[in-house]
This record gives C-alpha cells, structure tokens and sequence, in this order.
C-alpha cells in the first residue's frame, strides 16, 4: 500500500464518546487453552481499570464464551484465517483512543497499560510506545531480560531495532491511518507494521521490563525463509520511497538493513543445515537448507564451504558460521525456534 496515501489525520473517528474506554486490548485467539486464560488474566489485573479486551475469535479452538468474565471482555468473530486478519478485525471493532496488543501465549506486567498510558499522555502528538520485555518458558519461567531500546525509523530499516508486538501501544487513529497489518504477510507482520509506524512518528520507550514473551513448542518455527523474504520485500518498499523522496540517510539505512537480513538468514539455514547433517539427518533436508543459505546471500564463501563439508571430512569439521558471518540475528519480528540467528516477535503460522 502506498505510504504516502496513508495519514493518520485523515482517518475519521466515529465512535460515540460514552463508548469509548482509554484503552483497546486486542488479544487474537487460536489455539486458547491454559495459556489464552493466563494472557486473560494479565489483562484484568491491570492497575488501569479503563480499558476493554476484544478477543478475536480466529476459529479458535474453543468456545470463547465461558471466558467473557467481566462486562469489559467482547468477543468479535473473523472467518479469515490467519494473525493479520484477526488483529484488524480487533482493531477496527476496539472502541478505545489507544490501541495495545497481546499474544494469546503471552503476558503483561501489572502496570504496563499505566505506564505507557502515562509516557504518551505526557507527550502530546505522541502516538508510538513500547517497553522492554521477558522471555519465558512455558511454565512462566524467566529464560531471557530482553531490554530493547528507544527504535526510530532508520533503526528499523537498518534492522537495528524491532516493535514488538506485545510490548506495543499505538494510537487507534494512527494505526487505521496506516493501515493496520498487511494481512498479505504471513511471518513478518510486526516488521511491515513497525516500519509503516514509525514512518509518520518517532516511539516513546519505557526502560522496563512490562510484558512477557513466551518461547514454547507451540510457536512459530520452520518459517524463517518466508519470514526473510517478507522482510525484505517490506524493506525494498521502504527503500524505494526513500529513493523517491530523496531521503539518502534512508535509503542507505535500508540497504545496509537488507544486507544485515541476507547474511543474517543465510546464518540461520546455514545453522540448520549443520545440526540436521552432523545429527546424521535426511541429506535432502540438509541440501535444503543450503540452497535456502545460498538464495539469502549467494557469494558467501562459508556457503561454498559448508557444501564441501558435507561432501567428505568428519562430521566435526565445519566452517566458522560467525567468521564468515559476523551479523547479529536479524530482528523481524517473528515468534520462532530460539537458534542462532533466529528473530524475536509475534506470528503465527497459519
């Protein structure tokens, strides 16, 4: 969609004022059980009393009804399989001037919706926050401290810097100004998303730790060539209009982002290949992976060695991975397998 058509004030609000709490919480459901409850929970306990849940039945896998335990909880349905189609559908049915998102598997800190309610009411025209997060297993148990930073626009496009997704609040008109999410992306919807924010306003950071992002079996995992691609078709978008508009520190963050996510997913497949060969794996799942390490970065010499390896030597021999790549993860915004070079975020395979 085109950037430049997209602008906040031009999004009319219709909503009648008494209707309106300060605070829409969009919490999509699928896969429900204990985790959706304990996510439930984390909202009602929030030291904000003015805000509403909406969750979003996905063709979640449970009747969602019994969970309407407060007269704050709505239920709207979207037939649309799929994360970006969910959260759209709760966001134009919320009713509040902010908008905050939360993972059915994930959770928040008490104070969270306080906190970054206070930081954008003392910013006028401020539209953007977000905070620091955890990681946590599936029993609750703290596994990272994840604190990110202040992120702006070329961060982003450089991929030095991520919005997470339930570490986010953003105003409702500026995210109907923007679109929403670009239900067309799959695996990298909180990258596209992020960018298209932070092109029209800068984010506000709260240096703490208020939301808790779970890593378990459930989560997104074998999409990272998807997930790469989608980045970098969001950041070709971003680069052109920088082109266009003759913003040259822009553009040139864009590039330096897209070679970061080439060598950063080649990293990954290369990674993969390595377990799957040394754990005397299918010889096709591990020519996969290499012919995915050669389609993110196809001149990289490790590719070329790597290919060897698994052609004669002991299974112990194997290039450097970071010699050849010495590129952090690239941070575009999907839930997967914490391996090397995989990314922090919030998707679901659907």
């Amino acid at each position: 969609m085109p950037l430049q058509s997209l602008r906040s004030d031009l999004v009319p609000d219709n909503r009648k004022a008494v209707l309106m709490p300060l605070v829409s919480v969009v919490l999509p459901c699928f896969r429900a059980g204990r985790y959706l409850r304990d996510a439930i929970d984390s909202v009602r306990s929030q030291t904000l009393p003015d805000w509403e849940l909406v969750l979003v039945d996905n063709n979640a896998a449970e009747d969602l009804e019994p969970l309407r335990v407060d007269e704050r909880i709505r239920i709207v349905r979207e037939p649309r399989q799929g994360i970006g189609w969910a959260r759209n559908a709760g966001v134009e049915a919320s009713r509040g001037k902010y908008v905050a998102f939360l993972d059915e598997d994930d959770l928040w800190h008490p104070s969270k919706l306080e906190k970054q309610v206070a930081a954008l009411e003392a910013h006028p025209g401020a539209e953007v926050c977000h905070t620091g997060l955890d990681g946590i297993d599936a029993s609750d148990n703290v596994m990272i401290e994840r604190e990110l930073r202040p992120v702006g626009y070329s961060d982003m496009l450089g991929d030095r810097g991520i919005l997470q997704t339930s570490a986010l609040m953003v105003t409702r008109s500026l995210l109907l100004g923007v679109g929403c999410y670009d239900p067309t992306f799959r695996y990298a919807q909180d990258f596209d998303l992020g960018l298209r924010l932070l092109y029209f306003t800068e984010a506000l950071y709260i240096e703490e730790r208020l939301a808790r992002y779970r890593f378990h079996s459930g989560n997104l995992s074998h999409g990272y060539w998807y997930q790469g691609h989608e980045a970098l078709r969001s950041l070709a978008e971003h680069r052109k209009l920088a082109f266009l508009e003759h913003r040259w520190s822009h553009w040139l963050a864009a590039c330096r982002g897209t070679a970061t996510i080439r060598h950063g997913y080649s990293r990954n497949a290369l990674a993969r290949a390595k377990r799957v060969w040394q754990a005397d794996g299918p010889a096709r799942e591990t020519a996969l992976h290499l012919a995915r390490a050669i389609g993110f970065s196809p001149v990289s010499p490790a590719i070329a060695l790597a290919i060897a390896a698994t052609r004669r030597g002991p299974k112990d021999v194997w290039p450097s991975v970071d010699s050849w790549h010495p590129v952090t993860a690239p941070e575009v915004g999907a839930r997967g397998e914490r391996e090397p070079a995989t990314a922090q975020g919030g998707q679901r395979t659907d």
